[in-house]
């Protein structure tokens, strides 16, 4: 969650809940604030402070830096969520559960997180003169196994004054009505288990299901004829954190690399910080990341302290498809470990390649092209078009043919400026980005 802060005070101006990359939109009046980032500190510690100066200047938008999260050592961090939707609404959050094989499951976090927002809240008293009293929240309820307890969550926005006797318009103006609006509310609900019961609904395979309900709700005092329109954005966000400590491996593994090696090679090199018991190790190789096949075994090093180096080449590589790897070590007994997978893309691999037909654009249409040659990576493609301070412009969804796709974004009354085009496919590991500028 960001939280847009007054500096001085340090009063909520407004905040939001990320999408899933990062992004976020924080509206504000020109001036001077604070941003804050809240995040389970029990799973990461930031390399940016996370707080910063920020100044919104009278012509526009400002862009700026994220917080640069690191995990800490012996955690595993999950978090999932909605952005800002009118309530009321349900969701079921899911949270992968903790993989006993990793080690001893010590202390389990959940982190809870609401963002609510009010676009507008409309008073108007058709009686007499009076005081009022109003308060204006989202409250969130995430339905959890007894043994571990419900997470709830409420905001609210308190606003009073006073309004004279009914001018005859409910118009939510003039001395019987009045009018507010961009009223922001935030709060997170943090909670620890250490129990061996409450580990256990924490551990083993799948998800575990957050059944979230979350409502808008008004209370106002006052004169008897008080009439209210509230519009009620509420967005949520939660994270559970295992804190573990890791089982003594065999083979404590310190660096694997997958690289090319000219147009048809890979060069794999890894290295031990020790070894037990170490038999050989296997290298396999994939061309989808999800089937493979060994195609070489090399000799472990049995028992030792010292720093051991590996290296091994693989040969007559087709250019034109994607190249996956990972290390599969048996010991003496004949238990295994598999190391993290690595990716070797040749240099004439063509694969998903984007751009833009024609750069700066001054037609009114943003022309994007998406080269498809690998029919080993998935068809179903994402395409955005977004600024620079992550506002979403336009979103198309495709199924790739191999050769040429063409994707066209309409661009009739976008401000002129820098734009992005970013394209996300499951099988690449981050998504294809393409800077674009818009004239009119």
């Amino acid at each position: 969650m960001v939280e847009l802060r007054n500096p001085d005070t340090y009063d909520l101006i407004s905040s939001t809940i990320t999408d899933a990359s990062g992004n976020f939109v924080l509206p504000s009046y020109p001036g001077n604030y604070v941003i804050s980032y809240v995040y389970p500190t029990q799973g990461y510690t930031d390399s940016i402070d996370a707080t910063q100066n920020v100044t919104v200047p009278a012509s526009g938008s400002v862009s700026v830096p994220g917080i640069g999260l690191k995990p800490i050592t012996n955690t595993l961090t999950y978090c999932t969520g909605k952005p800002t939707t009118v309530t009321s609404w349900t969701e079921t959050f899911q949270l992968p559960k903790y993989d006993a094989t990793l080690g001893k499951l010590n202390t389990v976090y959940m982190y809870a997180m609401e963002s609510a927002y009010h676009a507008n809240i409309n008073i108007e008293n058709t009686g007499s003169a009076d005081n009022y009293k109003l308060s204006v929240g989202g409250s969130i309820l995430m339905d959890l196994p007894a043994i571990i307890g419900d997470i709830e969550l409420i905001t609210s926005v308190k606003l009073s004054g006073s309004l004279a006797n009914f001018d005859g318009k409910v118009d939510y103006a003039g001395p019987s009505g009045i009018s507010y609006y961009y009223k922001f509310a935030s709060s997170t609900s943090e909670k620890k288990y250490t129990s061996t019961a409450q580990k256990n609904i924490f551990t083993g395979s799948g998800n575990l299901a957050i059944p979230t309900t979350v409502e808008s709700s008004t209370t106002i005092s006052g004169a008897g004829n008080l009439e209210t329109v509230v519009s009620t954005e509420v967005g949520a966000g939660v994270c559970v954190t295992y804190e573990y400590t890791p089982l003594s491996l065999p083979v404590s593994l310190a660096a694997f690399t997958a690289k090319a090696e000219g147009t048809q090679a890979a060069l794999l090199q890894w290295s031990t910080a020790s070894e037990r018991n170490n038999a050989f190790f296997e290298v396999q190789h994939s061309t989808d990341g999800k089937s493979f096949e060994t195609v070489a075994r090399i000799a472990g090093k049995g028992t030792t302290q010292v720093r051991q180096v590996y290296n091994f080449t693989h040969n007559n590589l087709n250019p034109q498809t994607l190249h996956y790897y990972q290390l599969k070590q048996i010991d003496n007994d004949g238990t295994f470990t598999y190391s993290s997978m690595r990716s070797v893309q040749l240099i004439d691999y063509k694969g998903i390649s984007l751009q833009v037909a024609s750069n700066p654009v001054a037609n009114g249409e943003v022309k994007v092209l998406v080269d498809y040659s690998d029919e080993n990576l998935q068809k179903s493609t994402s395409v955005q078009l977004y600024s620079l301070q992550g506002t979403v412009i336009a979103t198309q969804q495709l199924e790739l043919m191999r050769g040429r796709n063409e994707i066209r974004f309409p661009v009739h009354g976008v401000a002129p400026g820098l734009y992005l085009v970013s394209l996300k496919n499951d099988s690449l590991g981050s998504a294809k980005t393409f800077k674009v500028i818009i004239q009119r």
